[in-house]
Formats: C-alpha cells, sequence, structure tokens
C-alpha cells in the first residue's frame, strides 16, 4: 500500500507544483487598494505609497501584489514582465 502511494504521489507531483505556484489563469483582473497605504507614513502627513496594486486570475487568486508610489502603469512593467516568465517557465498558456 506504501509502495501505491508513492508512486500515486510522484504521478501528480508536476500538477501539484504547477497548482501550488498559483501562476494559472486566462485572464488578469486587477485591483488598486489605497486603504492599506493610508496607514504607512515615513512623518506625519507624509504619504510613502499611492496604493497596493494586486494582480488576480479569473478565480480571484492572487497572482501578486506590490505597494506602488505613483500610480502609473510604467511603474508595474518590470513586475508583469516577471508574471510573464513565470507563465512561460511552467509551461501555462499566456493571459488574453
Amino acid at each position: 500500500m506504501h509502495d501505491l502511494l508513492l508512486i500515486l504521489l510522484e504521478s501528480t507531483n508536476a500538477f501539484r507544483t504547477r497548482n501550488m505556484q498559483g501562476t494559472n489563469g486566462k485572464i488578469w483582473r486587477r485591483d488598486a487598494s489605497h486603504k492599506v497605504t493610508k496607514l504607512i507614513y515615513v512623518n506625519v502627513g507624509e504619504k510613502v505609497f499611492h496604493g497596493l496594486y494586486t494582480l488576480m486570475n479569473e478565480d480571484g487568486e492572487v497572482l501578486g501584489y506590490w505597494l506602488i508610489k505613483t500610480g502609473r502603469m510604467e511603474e508595474l512593467e518590470e513586475a508583469f514582465r516577471k508574471i510573464l516568465k513565470r507563465y512561460e517557465m511552467n509551461g501555462f498558456k499566456l493571459p488574453v
């Protein structure tokens, strides 16, 4: 029985690894929140971040999140490149 269980676990290892990485998803959704950043200050009244940007797939699974300073999309270009690289490295189809 023990050997059978090990064979089953080994045969599903690639699937379980991809599933745990959470990089799958065909559609990306995004959200920018300002609630968290209202609580982060360097000096009294001096805001450090514009917002918290979250990237999710169509199932609401979080693919990544970043504290952003300006709210401009250029600030997130490198982060998106890294997410796309994760997709390619894991053999996932790129999102639409």
